[in-house]
């Protein structure tokens, strides 16, 4: 039992590293400072895409991570353990939410109505 735990803890740790090299993918290059949101979408499709990839595994690993805090959260605090993962269980969702809806699919519509005949202005 402790060795599943311990191998699906270090499976989380693992998912934050693919996550790291998936928001490589996403923003190498760019001007993360910069207050011109379009910098950010200017991505080509291929990274977008590698990103998109790297992040479903990055998400399997950190769920099992989740799962692994879990289950040591229900040993220690039994029944108080179940509202004490509230808070990871929504940061994990805020982290599934940034990556996809706004690190991947943002950057992808922009490219499509650029495509399209859309300007970056009229966009933005």
């Amino acid at each position: 039992m402790e060795s599943n735990n311990r191998k699906m803890a270090l499976a989380g740790i693992a998912g934050t590293i693919v996550y790291a090299v998936a928001d490589a993918f996403l923003y190498l290059g760019t001007d993360i400072a910069s207050d011109n949101k379009i910098t950010l979408w200017q991505v080509p499709e291929w990274r977008l895409m590698a990103s998109m990839w790297i992040g479903v595994i990055g998400s399997l690993l950190l769920l099992l991570g989740f799962i692994s805090l879990a289950k040591m959260f229900g040993r220690v605090f039994k029944k108080a353990g179940k509202f004490l993962i509230l808070p990871a269980f929504l940061c994990i969702g805020g982290v599934l939410y940034m990556h996809f809806a706004l690190g991947v699919y943002a950057p992808l519509t922009y490219n499509s109505a650029v495509k399209a005949g859309v300007t970056a202005e009229q966009f933005s």
